[in-house]
């Protein structure tokens, strides 16, 4: 059983990144969305004190949330990790890695170029027998990600994943969201704002808005798919024809 200690001071480096990261002056920007709360709060001077920090927090937090509740195209990336012989724990980007897809072991011998790696649990890696060779299998294990069988010989693994975008800080700093994104984000921080000045009734409107509006908006995966022949329904053989007429279902074809 593989009983080595997952010690993240024992694992790779994680490979530098700039996923994740704001955009510059697209749409809405930290200083237009502070501005616009200022204006939407009645100047709120409490709100201001110490700085915009407070208000900054709101719309991060409002950002962040919005990010890590919804599937959009714009908050899925990839990364290549290195791989070293001997070595089966990689560190990961810090922050941005939300929720780990997938992998691949990228094997230019094999004839699509690469093969997946099944995705198992900590509890499976333990039940597991010592052995080197090439991945089969991973788990994430706090910011890290373990393969299994430990790597024999350098390679290339690319990881898909959900991202956690990095903070607003600057003011010319822009969600990596859709514009039509940006309204929601305003909402949710105003929300968080009259919740903190105990204005619960205001903030439960707000929150029915941040509601109604996400309810509304298109996504833009979901749309894509729209005139796309999904595979496992077209009839690949004449066995396939003849079940479906077997079971009463009539086929337009």
């Amino acid at each position: 059983m593989p009983y080595i200690v997952l010690d993240p001071s024992a694992a790779e480096a994680a490979p530098v990144t700039t996923l994740g990261d704001p955009l510059v002056s697209s749409g809405e920007t930290l200083a237009s969305m502070r501005g616009e709360m200022v204006g939407q709060l009645g100047n709120r001077v409490d709100l201001f004190e110490g700085g915009n920090g407070r208000v900054h927090l709101y719309l991060n937090q409002s950002y962040i949330d919005l990010a890590t509740s919804l599937k959009l195209d714009e908050l899925q990336g990839s990364i290549a990790l290195d791989l070293v012989a001997g070595q089966s724990m990689y560190m990961l980007p810090s922050w941005i890695i939300f929720t780990t897809l997938g992998t691949v072991f990228v094997d230019s011998s094999h004839p699509l170029g690469g093969r997946p790696i099944e995705k198992i649990d900590f509890h499976r890696y333990r039940s597991l027998s010592v052995l080197d060779g090439e991945p089969q299998q991973y788990f994430r294990y706090g910011n890290m990600i373990v393969f299994y069988p430990t790597p024999e010989a350098a390679g290339s693994v690319v990881l898909d994943f959900r991202l956690r975008p990095r903070l607003l800080t600057d003011d010319t700093h822009s969600p990596i969201l859709g514009y039509e994104w940006h309204e929601v984000i305003l909402l949710g921080a105003k929300q968080r704002a009259f919740s903190a000045m105990l204005e619960f009734d205001k903030a439960m409107i707000a929150q029915n808005e941040v509601t109604n509006l996400v309810r509304r908006k298109m996504d833009i995966a979901a749309e894509e798919t729209d005139g796309m022949i999904v595979g496992s329904a077209v009839p690949r053989a004449h066995a396939h024809l003849l079940r479906d007429y077997r079971i009463g279902r009539r086929l337009d074809l």
